[in-house]
């Protein structure tokens, strides 16, 4: 298989409203394999699953040891820290909704173990697609 034609593993953490759109986007991506869904709510990452026809957990740690490169984290503002620290840990990118934290030093710790891990991390911003951003 050539370089251009391998998919890229995903994942999900959190797959409420956001989180499901984001598995959405990876399941409909010809590049990319949508693999496990994570959320503290086992049937709403049931439900999720069975829609775009990936496996469940509601265990971060069944999320780290799936062979997901990329990992989308979506869940509440509050609730990024553990999440990205343990998915960096594990050497998964990470694409994580805004804010990063809302606890700067939380923030901080996410970016400098990203940085020492070599691992990419960039956060969301789907409000540049709204039209009333667009149009500033």
């Amino acid at each position: 298989m050539r370089v251009a034609e391998q998919r890229i593993k995903t994942a999900v953490i959190g797959v409420g409203l956001i989180g499901e759109q984001h598995a959405e986007a990876f399941a409909a991506n010809p590049r990319a394999e949508l693999v496990v869904v994570c959320d503290a709510n086992p049937e709403r990452a049931q439900a999720v699953a069975a829609r775009f026809g990936c496996a469940a957990t509601s265990s971060l740690a069944d999320v780290a040891a799936s062979d997901a490169e990329v990992v989308a984290i979506a869940t509440p503002d509050f609730a990024h820290h553990e999440p990205a620290m343990a998915m960096l840990r594990a050497g998964k990118h990470l694409v994580i909704e805004k804010p990063l934290t809302t606890i700067t030093a939380e923030g901080a710790e996410i970016v400098n173990l990203a940085r020492q891990k070599g691992l990419k991390l960039t956060i969301n911003l789907g409000n540049r697609w709204s039209p009333q951003f667009a149009n500033i």
